[in-house]
């Protein structure tokens, strides 16, 4: 890298996978409804100072951080999203559940957001970013 250069990192840190639960942070209901998951998510994601202190032991002496939520979908209604964590679609963490755990918790997150103002649910991933410069 040119001294001048600068590193980007884009990760789901253990602190974004684990924000509270509301109707953009669907997967916040997987960790309320089955706190065992969040030692399986912690296995595979990094904190936010593990990632920083990598960065450090890698001579990089300048570090922004930046939090940042995205659109991960929006859905027509409730029955889109129980149809797509039914499937499990783009969330493996969801396999670490049985079929019976599974409509379980897809019936305890639709009885949560039954009350929207709005039919369309909007749902959010959450990430951190950091850029690094060597100097």
């Amino acid at each position: 890298m040119k001294p001048s250069g600068i590193l980007i990192v884009q990760s789901r840190t253990i602190e974004d996978a684990l924000q509270p639960p509301n109707e953009h942070h669907i997967r916040g209901y997987f960790f309320e409804v089955y706190p065992r998951l969040i030692q399986i998510e912690a296995e595979r994601r990094h904190d936010g100072k593990t990632v920083k202190k990598a960065l450090l032991k890698a001579c990089f002496r300048s570090i922004d951080e930046y939090k940042l939520s995205e659109t991960r979908k929006t859905y027509t209604g409730l029955e889109e999203l129980k149809d797509e964590l039914l499937a499990r679609t783009g969330r493996s963490i969801l396999h670490e559940l049985s079929d019976l755990e599974l409509e379980y918790l897809v019936q305890y997150i639709c009885e949560r957001l039954r009350n929207r103002s709005t039919q369309e649910i909007v749902e959010q991933d959450y990430w951190t970013i950091w850029l690094a410069k060597k100097e």
